[in-house]
């Protein structure tokens, strides 16, 4: 589970070769997204990458998220649609108006540590999303802190800063992941969804404050 340590594109904007994130099209996009099938953008911000849920999840929004990108001016890629994802997860957190406290969520860790534990369960993930799921687990008001800065932002800038205190728990060099600091806060923001695990209520008052 353990991820590359070798990670100094997180601290650029954008990987050579992409394009520049556009936070306010994205938030357009989730928008009309959530205004035309509110439920599955919520399904879809909580699913692990590459999972049957976030395959069915695309299944049911896919015409959907390719005519709001339209509209938005996105290009309709799974880079954008990844980010697209996270963001999302971010924006339905926000709305809940929920207090964060932090709690721990993997049981019987006497015998094991957290990371062994997050190993187990995150075995045959996407890398990303694997090591999003550790930093979570370790660091969530950290985490929690970052899903509240503007991206781009002096504050984005010491939130990742303070995450990145937690990837030699969360990182082996024997592996190679290379992300900006938009897809490493997509990943973030989908684990810190799945952390949270909120009542049905509350994730459907998200889609409804939006």
């Amino acid at each position: 589970m353990l991820i590359s340590l070798a990670m100094a594109l997180l601290m650029s904007q954008a990987q050579p070769g992409t394009m520049p994130v556009d936070v306010e099209a994205i938030d357009e996009a989730i928008d009309c997204a959530i205004d035309a099938n509110g439920p599955a953008v919520v399904h879809l911000a909580g699913s692990i990458p590459n999972s049957p849920a976030e395959l069915a999840a695309y299944g049911t929004l896919d015409d959907v998220i390719s005519g709001c990108f339209q509209d938005s001016g996105l290009p309709d890629t799974p880079r954008t649609r990844s980010l697209f994802a996270g963001q999302a997860a971010e924006q339905l957190y926000r709305n809940l108006g929920y207090r964060f406290s932090s709690r721990t969520t993997y049981e019987n860790l006497t015998t094991i540590s957290l990371a062994q534990a997050i190993g187990r369960r995150t075995e045959g993930w996407p890398l990303a999303a694997a090591m999003a799921e550790c930093i979570v687990a370790h660091s969530p008001k950290d985490v929690e802190k970052l899903m509240r800065t503007r991206a781009g932002s002096k504050s984005e800038d010491r939130a990742i800063k303070a995450i990145t205190a937690v990837f030699p728990t969360c990182v082996d060099t024997g592996n190679q992941l290379s992300l900006d600091r938009a897809g490493l806060r997509a990943e973030l923001a989908r684990a810190f969804f799945r952390y949270l695990s909120l009542p049905t209520a509350l994730l459907e008052a998200a889609v409804e404050t939006n």
